[in-house]
């Protein structure tokens, strides 16, 4: 039977005759939401005809099977209650269905169908919150799951503008031929959020239901199955009038279109956890706002959901904003982010976050236990760079438009970013300053003269012709793991670390806003990072080679032959 129809028979739901609302748990009832792993209440044997006996109040039941076998001890939630199948596969909740959606933990060496690239791992809500109603979930043996590859990507920002819907095919051309290529690996996927643009829905008719169709038709062909995280703009602000309000309200479209907005799955050694720590705070008036910590019930869900998890488990959170920012301090909400560390009590932890559309990595692995990974972005500057010159597609900071390639192997973890469009060995871009010099008259000719004053400003000192052999790295994924090494013509050079703007980005973008008439948008103007590193050769036309070793030994090069040309056509 095909998936779909698996799926289909799956969810067919009778609801049942209501049950006492005292005996459901939900938010704010005061009592305890789990019961203990090892307390778990197994419900005496069925037969496959016999209807179960349920315990009074129960609003959810099925059987979790794989191959029509029932399979035993899978965690099953409704947000905020827990339980797990009995040796007959049944599970059973008392739940006030206040998030909507029943869900089960996917087990280590387990799959589930697909509705196109969704794992059904869930079901929602189809009867009255008092009513009982069943959700069956079939489970798919996998192949070896010790090993297996997570592609992370985040912020794609699609909206159906600028031609980002044609760019974004060599992002899906990039991930399918990273599939096809490596038919050994058992690979995954898992976005940071915002796949979407809330605000730009209506303007241009591209809703979240417009991005499922797409990766739909993109991946499924590959079988690609795709976890997905709510972002700050995959919450719906509303339309004319009818503003929702608060966390419930504003995330239903994209529960709607996609499902939970966070949940569990173990693959392999790791259990991974989606969050959604972007809690809208708006109050239905159209303004927008927000703040980057979990509901209070969520965070109770988390600290919950980790007490069915193995300590010898890794733990890899997924979820939109950061908890640190690229500095190393936290991330906007200090309170927020201590939260979520302090629920996950020391155990080993690897985060996959989103947001900045900056790509580096935060090791608190000594005093935390907890790396964080923050992935960049595929549409770069909101897909402007792309829009303008379609092989340039970066972020504000210079980094490249991409995504990370995250493996695991048992519990030992590593990771390499991969610039979409791009050979994996590019993990670096070098610039010779002696060629860099951003006039109006090469890069604006049409600037009008009273924007002057905002484009030298802008440009930074390379409105200056400086000349004095300074030569520049930009690491993409640098970290101090990595080691940077630089030669003249054999002859060893101090590599120093530096904080510039990418002159790439300055050509890309602000300088063709500026051309056409406009002030370049401060939202997507260049932006610093610590990724830079300078070395300064004796001669301005001596050769350089370049040698980046990342913290897992993998070393990438460039002979540079001096002067360096710095042009759009340079760096395609």
């Amino acid at each position: 039977m095909p998936l779909r129809l698996v799926m289909m028979a799956m969810l067919a739901v009778a609801c049942g005759p209501e049950v006492d609302p005292a005996d459901q748990v939900g938010p704010g009832d005061g009592r305890d939401s789990i019961p203990s792993p090892k307390d778990t209440v197994v419900t005496p044997p069925v037969d496959t005809v016999a209807a179960p006996v349920l315990e009074a109040g129960t609003t959810y039941y099925g059987y979790v099977r794989c191959g029509g076998e029932p399979v035993s001890d899978v965690v099953v939630t409704d947000g905020y209650a827990f339980t797990r199948t009995d040796a007959e596969g049944l599970y059973q909740l008392k739940s006030a269905k206040e998030y909507g959606f029943v869900e089960i933990s996917v087990p280590s060496g387990y799959r589930v169908p697909s509705e196109g690239v969704i794992p059904m791992f869930f079901a929602r809500a189809e009867c009255p919150k008092n009513s009982l109603e069943q959700h069956d979930f079939e489970l798919l043996r996998d192949r070896d799951q010790t090993r297996h590859t997570m592609l992370f990507f985040t912020d794609l920002h699609l909206a159906n503008r600028i031609n980002d819907l044609k760019i974004f095919t060599t992002f899906e051309d990039d991930i399918n031929a990273y599939i096809t290529s490596h038919p050994s690996e058992n690979i995954f996927a898992a976005t940071g959020g915002d796949m979407g643009w809330d605000t730009k829905w209506y303007q241009y008719n591209y809703m979240l239901p417009d991005y499922v169709a797409e990766v739909n038709a993109a991946f499924s062909p590959n079988h690609l199955q795709i976890f997905h995280a709510i972002g700050n703009h995959d919450h719906a602000k509303g339309k004319k009038g009818a503003y929702p309000a608060g966390e419930l309200e504003c995330s239903k479209a994209y529960k709607d279109a996609i499902g939970p907005t966070f949940y569990s799955y173990n693959i392999g050694q790791a259990h991974y956890i989606c969050l959604d720590n972007i809690r809208c705070t708006n109050p239905g008036d159209g303004t927008t706002s927000y703040v980057c910590e979990l509901e209070p019930y969520m965070l109770e869900w988390l600290k919950n959901d980790l007490l069915y998890v193995d300590m010898s488990k890794i733990i890899v959170l997924q979820m939109h904003a950061p908890l640190f920012t690229y500095k190393g301090e936290y991330y906007r909400n200090e309170a927020g982010c201590k939260a979520i560390i302090d629920a996950l009590g020391g155990r080993r932890t690897y985060v996959l976050s989103g947001h900045t559309h900056m790509i580096y990595t935060t090791d608190h692995s000594a005093d935390m236990n907890l790396i964080e990974l923050n992935s960049g972005s595929v549409c770069g500057t909101w897909w402007w760079t792309g829009y303008y010159y379609p092989t340039i597609n970066i972020n504000r900071e210079g980094t490249p438009a991409g995504y990370r390639i995250f493996k695991v192997d048992g519990t030992d973890v590593s990771w390499q970013y991969k610039a979409f469009g791009r050979d994996s060995a590019e993990q670096f871009r070098t610039y010779d300053l002696n060629s860099i010099h951003i006039t109006p008259e090469k890069y604006a000719p049409a600037m009008p003269a009273a924007n002057l004053g905002s484009f030298n400003e802008t440009m930074w000192k390379f409105t200056t012709d400086w000349k004095n052999n300074r030569f520049f790295i930009l690491v993409y994924d640098y970290e101090p793991q990595w080691k940077i090494e630089a030669w003249e013509e054999g002859k060893p050079l101090t590599v120093t670390s530096n904080s510039i703007y990418d002159p790439l980005h300055l050509i890309a973008y602000e300088a063709v806003r500026y051309n056409i008439g406009e002030i370049p948008d401060s939202g997507y103007l260049r932006s610093s990072c610590k990724h830079w590193f300078m070395v300064v050769p004796s001669s301005p036309t001596s050769t350089v080679e370049i040698k980046v070793t990342d913290r897992f030994g993998r070393v990438y090069t460039e002979t540079v032959k001096r002067p360096k040309e710095f042009s759009i056509e340079a760096y395609k």
